[in-house]
């Protein structure tokens, strides 16, 4: 077999599982067209890769040691991958809740990698070799992920990773930031308006999560008011975050809380009843804004309906969404369903906010590759504190699950209207808390 690599010489950057296993001279030659080919004789291009061939539970997720490599074409960026970051979708997208005709099988796990690049376009204005680069592949309409050792991601989905950020830190920020920031941007809330937010009030569930951590950094910085609901254990960790009030969701209900005093912005991560409760406390004018995303509430409603649970739920939120964008046109607040979509302009735009303290990832445990299984099970389980790292290069064989919780803790603390956080209320709170949504 041979590799035809457009003039690179990979030694230095791809590990030996990585590269082409080939029985002759290993040559590199240069090649005219974009990206490379290679031939497939008896020999291919593998990578080792963590993927399900069929939908189901811990049983189908497999590590392949023989997935073949994807091939770069202009426009794209081939990357090695040296952290990934784990998200609930994750294991969603395995367990079938999108239909194969959206999510391809055979499918690699993961959306959000930080790596290094391997091969871009040689006229390409943002990147070159050895660039450190962060951001996040589309999930839909492809087989590819980020839990292996290659990926190609579309230049216009990456941004230089931050300068003060590790490789696991920075995997563990782009699904969750994109989601936020697109969000927030829908209901109104960015930096164009930035002057008319101050003093205006947003309720953000679940702030001790993933994307709601990110949200009350970012609400912070807009010059707003933050409420959120968390358990009382991690009360502390969302008002070291910014968060102006918290709600014990447990002991308290959100709605009674607030009814007297209505906000201007509802952040829902949780959608089925919690979006029923919270159009009781915003308020019904012109400006206020409900935000929320797709997510697989709409189940729970059909839990017992067998065979017919997914159609059912699928049909009653079309119907559900189209009512409320259509109502919003009519009466009471704008209401926004984000479906995030990776962005390079908006992980720049992240870029710049952790450079200068304003955001802080919350990375919690980084696993070795070959125990992504278990990172699965932890995020699947929902109690895990903060967000988790798969560590892609040197991760591969035996290794023990990092925990970064307590790692530079003074580093991540958020910077809180223009002063540094002193974390004493994270330090009383055990350090990072939440669970990921």
């Amino acid at each position: 077999g041979m590799l035809l690599w457009g003039g690179f010489s990979p030694s230095s950057l791809l590990t030996r599982t990585s590269l082409c296993r080939i029985s002759s001279h290993n040559s590199l030659l240069g090649s005219s067209s974009p990206g490379f080919t290679m031939k497939r004789n008896k020999e291919e291009c593998i990578m080792r890769a963590a993927c399900y061939d069929s939908h189901g539970g811990q049983t189908v997720r497999r590590m392949r040691e023989d997935y073949p490599m994807p091939t770069r074409r202009k426009g794209w960026v081939l990357v090695k991958i040296m952290a990934a970051g784990v998200n609930p979708v994750d294991y969603k997208l395995c367990r079938g809740d999108v239909p194969s005709i959206l999510v391809p099988k055979p499918k690699i796990f993961g959306g959000d990698l930080a790596g290094v690049v391997v091969e871009c376009d040689e006229d390409s204005k943002k990147f070159k070799k050895g660039d450190k680069v962060f951001g996040m592949m589309e999930y839909k309409y492809t087989k590819w992920g980020t839990y292996a050792e290659m990926a190609c991601v579309r230049e216009s989905a990456l941004a230089r990773m931050p300068k003060n950020l590790s490789f696991p830190e920075a995997a563990c920020l782009p699904l969750v930031t994109l989601t936020s920031i697109q969000a927030l941007r829908r209901g109104g809330i960015c930096e164009k308006s930035r002057g008319q937010l101050k003093g205006k009030r947003i309720l953000i569930h679940a702030g001790s999560g993933g994307v709601g951590s990110v949200a009350i950094q970012l609400a912070r910085h807009f010059g707003l008011y933050v409420i959120t609901t968390c358990s009382a254990k991690n009360a502390a960790f969302a008002k070291s975050l910014g968060a102006n009030e918290v709600v014990d969701y447990r002991a308290q209900k959100f709605e009674e809380e607030l009814k007297n005093n209505p906000v201007d912005f509802v952040f829902d991560v949780m959608g089925a009843d919690i979006e029923k409760r919270s159009h009781q406390i915003i308020k019904q004018t012109k400006g206020s804004a409900y935000m929320t995303i797709l997510t697989n509430g709409m189940f729970e409603y059909f839990e017992g309906w067998g065979r017919f649970k997914k159609p059912a739920a699928y049909t009653w939120g079309l119907g559900h969404y189209s009512w409320k964008l259509t109502k919003q046109l009519f009466m009471g607040p704008a209401y926004s369903v984000t479906i995030v979509q990776p962005c390079g302009e908006d992980m720049e735009y992240a870029r710049d906010l952790v450079e200068k303290g304003i955001l802080k990832p919350q990375l919690a445990k980084t696993y070795p590759f070959n125990r992504f299984n278990e990172a699965l099970s932890e995020v699947a389980e929902g109690h895990c504190r903060g967000k988790l790292a798969i560590e892609i290069a040197g991760g591969g064989s035996g290794g023990s699950v990092r925990d970064d919780s307590s790692v530079s803790s003074a580093r991540r603390l958020p910077v809180i209207d223009g002063k540094q956080s002193d974390g004493a209320d994270e330090k009383k709170a055990g350090g990072m808390a939440g669970g990921i949504r």
